[in-house]
């Protein structure tokens, strides 16, 4: 398990300090089994895989931006520039991990988790949230007015053939 902390900023200090997680095995002990040795300046949000090999991370600032990192050693695989909006970020992973889908401005996006390559683009006017159905077949797009339920061949979706992510190490 991952759990993620955000220091509160302190008398006399301008800028919040970085948020970092804490991981935990089972059994759960008294103390943690480790703090991971990434520090993320302004995170909105994350996200940990359904096997708890990877974390997504959504960070805003002059360039906002959606990472990913292995678990436990917290390196770096991948990271591409988003526009945040709708509810600060949400990320959902699809539940073999493979994919992960992101709540930007106006819009939901799908990448590939390994290099985040463009997959897939929904656009909402109020994008607010993301969920995939169990066995993958479809995915649950939200935005304040409505929800839309939507297979996963991608059909209905708007698709790119350029890549934006950027892997790392590649």
């Amino acid at each position: 398990m991952v759990c993620e902390h955000h220091p509160k900023i302190r008398p006399m200090e301008k800028l919040v300090p970085p948020a970092y997680f804490s991981f935990w095995r089972w059994p759960f002990r008294k103390q943690v089994s480790s703090v991971l040795s990434c520090r993320i300046a302004q995170l909105c949000s994350s996200a940990v895989t359904p096997n708890g090999a990877k974390i997504a991370v959504v960070t805003s600032g002059k360039r906002p931006g959606l990472r990913v990192f292995s678990l436990p050693d917290a390196r770096s695989l991948a990271d591409t520039p988003i526009s945040i909006g709708g509810t600060g970020g949400a990320l959902a992973w699809s539940p073999d991990g493979k994919l992960l889908g992101s709540v930007q401005e106006e819009k939901t996006v799908i990448y590939r988790s390994d290099n985040l390559s463009y997959v897939a683009e929904f656009r909402l006017p109020y994008a607010s949230d993301i969920a995939w159905s169990p066995g993958m077949n479809f995915v649950v797009l939200a935005d304040w007015q409505t929800g839309l339920v939507v297979p996963t061949d991608w059909s209905s979706a708007t698709r790119r053939t350029t890549t934006r992510g950027k892997a790392k190490g590649s």
